[in-house]
């Protein structure tokens, strides 16, 4: 909500903050020109390099979200459905479309646009709703034709797993399905989680440090940090190719 951001920037700025380490609604948030005018400190997380005057600390989603799209592809999958975010996660959500769609492309698969099912909160509630309204709305519908699922939080994809409890279908078996972030509770899943691991630790202490040393040097450091995800094969993809 660019309204909340702008009134969240405005209270910290009230509270004399030195430095703010901000995830943006919006690469181009107009907001982020608050803090130059009024020379506050502040790095930017999460989100692709945009603003000059401001360091940035992120891991590359797109490239997480070809690396998701590319290994159920390898494993024979071609109809693959990208659970993505709600709209306040619409930076990322921006960022995973355009991965998938590349490596789509790359390997001659036609972009399906109802295969991009927004999730109605980054939650677990979240996937679980989001994927059994899809299931049980769409019985007869040719949008259940997919045998593999992207998601854009590891909490999404245990929703899933908590939809599969209740309807009975099977991971791998009915839908191989790929998380992303790598939290801990996904390695003792039933089937452990596929995932995309990004370094959400490295990223704090990387968007920290830079802060600091900005606040607390007259030369001021400009950089922007990209930290690259990597594929965790567990056991929830299935390989189709007969």
């Amino acid at each position: 909500d660019f309204s909340r951001e702008k009134n969240n920037i405005i209270s910290l700025l009230s509270k004399k903050v030195d430095g703010i380490i901000i995830s943006p609604i919006d690469e181009k948030s107009a907001n982020i020109n608050i803090l130059s005018k009024y020379g506050i400190e502040a790095v930017i997380v999460d989100s692709f390099p945009y603003f000059k005057n401001h360091s940035y600390v992120y891991s590359d989603h797109v490239k997480g979200s070809q690396l998701a799209t590319e290994y159920l592809i390898n494993n024979g999958h071609r109809d693959i459905l990208l659970m993505t975010a709600p709209i306040q996660e619409k930076v990322k959500a921006n960022h995973f479309i355009e991965g998938y769609r590349n490596t789509l492309k790359k390997h001659n698969i036609e972009f399906q646009e109802e295969l991009i099912l927004q999730a109605e909160e980054l939650s677990i509630e979240g996937g679980y709703t989001t994927f059994k309204k899809l299931l049980t709305e769409n019985f007869n519908s040719n949008l259940l034709h997919f045998t593999g699922v992207i998601t854009i939080s590891d909490l999404l994809a245990i929703g899933i797993y908590k939809a599969g409890i209740e309807l009975g279908f099977n991971i791998p078996g009915n839908y191989s399905v790929v998380g992303y972030d790598n939290i801990e509770v996904t390695s003792v899943l039933s089937p452990p989680l596929t995932t995309i691991h990004q370094p959400r630790k490295r990223i704090g202490k990387e968007s920290v440090q830079l802060l600091l040393h900005s606040i607390e040097n007259k030369e001021k450091i400009r950089k922007s940090v990209v930290f690259d995800p990597h594929l965790v094969i567990r056991g929830s993809v299935r390989n189709i190719i007969h």
